[in-house]
């Protein structure tokens, strides 16, 4: 799956090789070729080294014995008693041209896949460890070759939860590798570097975009639903700037977050809804009880819950937690204009029992919504304090309002000063 653009053939390659290296440290790497080539004959109890091989190192074609001996080195791979041997062959890799060491790390990457066990894994996560680090840090062969390579079925993941993770034998699905393979090593890496490596990279939005889906997926699957929320907001934003008709792949990942967005509401719930991959949706229920739910809108909420009544149980969300913090939203929203709220208007604006109002308050004040003091003898509380994020243009206009007023009196000032000014001048002359 690897791209290979080799600019210049295998032979010429190696005549490249040859040039770089000069006459004694050429001779040098053809001997170190030899003694890989005779480790890998002993480890695998060979007679001896096949003819065609030896007339490789001999007529100073190092690619092609090279290609022999990462092919036939998979029980030396998996031996920590042959640390010398991976590293003296990870040297001749490193001395290949681009095109040669894009082929020769894809066949060893699947060599190693290949012979993953939970006794073999320390030697196997130091090695992947060395290809991955071997590579140039702008080089984008480090996304194909340990990324691309292993996408199906989740395999990119479970090579890389043994470059930096637990052991598991090769035999186990990729889905319960994830399930039971707790390590977050290799996410806490993710996190720190994945935006920078892949700039680096410099990878297409395409792959981007394979990449933040895979690791939401397993996330989803590790039941990590921070991360996995995480890493599918940032694959849905990879269709902020293309076609509305490509923007249909981008479906299930808007409704799934959605979802997500109902069962914990959170402050990015509102920059969720201008996504044009979740704007795509505007017209299904989900969209418009997400838009409710956080503009505080019991009308349109009940509306949606009368017209579609299962929406609930198809999505899998508990009614009663959602109308609470429609509830809660609708409050902080009514009690943000004014500092001096009565029990009757609450009721009206909230649709709910005088009796109800007390406890509506009492929750805001727990969940943090509002701060403020009640009433009880006058039925009426005193805000102190709201906690509402959401600006509608109702809010817009009332600013707009404002800043004109206090444009007006800064004029009004300044003409006032400049007055006093000239009066001033008067005096002084």
């Amino acid at each position: 799956r690897l791209t290979m653009m080799a600019s210049t053939s295998v032979d010429e390659a190696d005549r490249m090789q040859q040039q770089q290296l000069g006459k004694t440290d050429f001779v040098k790497s053809v001997r170190q070729l030899h003694v890989l080539a005779g480790a890998v004959v002993e480890a695998s109890c060979q007679e001896s080294l096949p003819a065609d091989v030896e007339k490789c190192i001999k007529s100073n074609r190092p690619f092609d014995a090279l290609t022999w001996i990462v092919s036939n080195s998979g029980s030396l791979m998996s031996d920590e008693g042959h640390e010398t041997f991976l590293n003296a062959m990870l040297l001749q890799l490193s001395l290949c041209s681009q095109s040669q060491l894009v082929q020769l790390v894809s066949a060893l990457l699947k060599i190693t896949h290949s012979q993953l066990t939970p006794e073999n894994t320390d030697a196997l996560t130091r090695l992947l460890g060395k290809v991955f680090n071997m590579l140039p840090t702008t080089s984008p062969l480090r996304y194909d070759a340990l990324f691309q390579t292993y996408f199906d079925e989740f395999e990119f993941l479970f090579l890389f939860f043994h470059v930096y993770s637990y052991p598991t034998k090769p035999d186990v699905s990729c889905t319960q590798l994830i399930q039971t393979n707790p390590s977050q090593d290799f996410f806490h890496q993710i996190n720190s570097n994945l935006d920078g490596w892949l700039n680096e990279w410099k990878a297409s939005v395409e792959k981007k975009r394979q990449l933040y889906k895979q690791i939401a997926d397993i996330q989803k699957v590790q039941q990590h639903e921070a991360l996995a929320k995480k890493y599918l907001i940032k694959y849905v934003q990879t269709f902020d700037q293309v076609p509305a008709k490509a923007l249909t792949e981008a479906a299930p990942a808007a409704r799934e977050l959605i979802t997500q967005s109902l069962k914990t509401f959170s402050s990015d719930a509102m920059e969720l809804l201008n996504m044009q991959a979740v704007k795509q949706l505007q017209n299904e229920h989900s969209y418009r009880m997400l838009h409710a739910l956080i503009r505080g809108d019991t009308g349109v909420y009940q509306q949606v819950c009368t017209e579609n009544p299962s929406i609930f149980a198809d999505l899998g969300i508990e009614k009663e937690h959602v109308d609470s913090r429609v509830r809660l939203i609708a409050l902080a929203k009514f009690c943000a204009k004014k500092a001096e709220v009565s029990f009757e208007e609450i009721a009206k604006g909230l649709a709910i029992s005088i009796d109800g109002v007390e406890t509506a308050i009492i929750d805001a004040m727990r969940f943090g919504v509002m701060e403020a003091t009640i009433d009880q003898v006058n039925q009426t509380i005193h805000v102190t304090r709201v906690a509402y994020d959401s600006f509608e243009q109702e809010d817009w206009t009332t600013l707009e309002k404002q800043l004109k007023g206090w444009h007006e009196s800064i004029i009004q000032v300044r003409k006032t000063l400049d007055q006093v000014k000239l009066k001033m001048n008067r005096v002084s002359t």
